[in-house]
């Protein structure tokens, strides 16, 4: 969760209020509100991260408030965050995978390619040429994870909603070229593809996620082309239990409330930490809370009165 200043908006609000006049114009509101517009802000971020996260965020920001010496960011931290969401994202998406695979073996509907790793179903029957292996294929393709082995499931591509793509047979997924063997021009298929005999651990989209395409066989250019081999990939992750995820998590949301009340110290003379953090856990405690007058233009004044402090203070 980070707090992001649009500096734009801010420095213009700050010379249009000037620090006095802001700082009496919020003076003159209710504590009570000031603390609740700075909470509210904080949960609206924060809250599809987890208590876990939130527990970390205000553990970070009694730091912060207590220490002068704290430190505000450690990379190492951050470091250690990434490498373990990576590992643990492509654990749980790999296991995930085998159990599916594992269904498919059963699965009378649908025809093996390679055992556990490659299967394909046949949506609409082409009669046309037969792919045997070509230099290039012109097809619609629909690229999306199967259901249940990625964590933010969605479309990676689509081209059945324009014109059909051409591609070197070569530079195909091996998955996908051997799932479309002995394919009609006119067929579609639905070809299920193992992260072994797809992206693997390492791709641009998640790691380990199993891919599920829609094909359509357009045309064949130049029949006489060969079918890149069927090599695995190796999916070898560095081993991560779901406690050591979560405390790295965990110590990610301290740094990240240690940064965030820095700022707010500038304005400790308006809230104290321990006023905003109790109204944090009131969020906690009743979300449906976030539903009434979101005090986003008192918020944006705070912030500009921060800033103000900050450069007046620096110069």
């Amino acid at each position: 969760m980070r707090i992001v200043f649009n500096l734009y908006l801010l420095l213009s609000l700050s010379w249009l209020y000037g620090d006095g006049a802001l700082y009496n114009e919020l003076k003159e509101r209710p504590r009570a509100l000031l603390v609740e517009a700075i909470a509210r802000e904080i949960w609206h971020r924060c809250k599809d991260d987890g208590p876990s996260y939130v527990e970390g965020l205000i553990a970070g920001m009694r730091e912060a408030d207590s220490s002068e010496e704290c430190e505000l960011y450690d990379s190492k931290v951050a470091r250690k965050y990434h490498e373990a969401q990576f590992a643990f994202i492509a654990k749980t998406n790999l296991e995930a995978s085998e159990k599916i695979f594992a269904e498919y073996s059963t699965n009378v509907q649908l025809s093996c390619v390679a055992p556990d790793r490659l299967y394909y179903r046949t949506i609409a029957r082409g009669e046309g040429e037969l792919f045997e292996g070509a230099e290039s294929v012109t097809i619609h393709c629909k690229i999306e994870p199967i259901e249940g082995t990625a964590q933010y499931g969605r479309c990676y591509l689509n081209t059945f909603e324009g014109a059909p793509v051409s591609y070197r047979v070569a530079d195909l997924l091996p998955g996908l070229a051997h799932g479309m063997l002995g394919m009609a021009i006119g067929e579609t298929r639905e070809i299920f593809i193992h992260p072994a005999l797809a992206y693997g651990c390492y791709s641009n989209f998640e790691p380990g996620v199993a891919l599920q395409i829609e094909v359509e066989l357009v045309s064949i250019s130049s029949p006489c082309g060969e079918t890149p081999p069927l090599t695995e990939i190796s999916c070898e992750i560095p081993d991560i239990s779901k406690e050591a995820y979560e405390k790295a998590f965990h110590d990610l949301a301290i740094v990240s409330g240690r940064s965030l009340w820095e700022g707010f110290r500038e304005i400790s003379d308006l809230c104290s930490v321990e006023e905003v953090i109790a109204s944090l856990k009131a969020f906690m405690e009743e979300e449906d809370q976030l539903s009434g007058n979101h005090s986003t233009d008192l918020f944006t004044q705070l912030q500009c009165l921060i800033l103000s402090r900050t450069l007046s203070r620096e110069q």
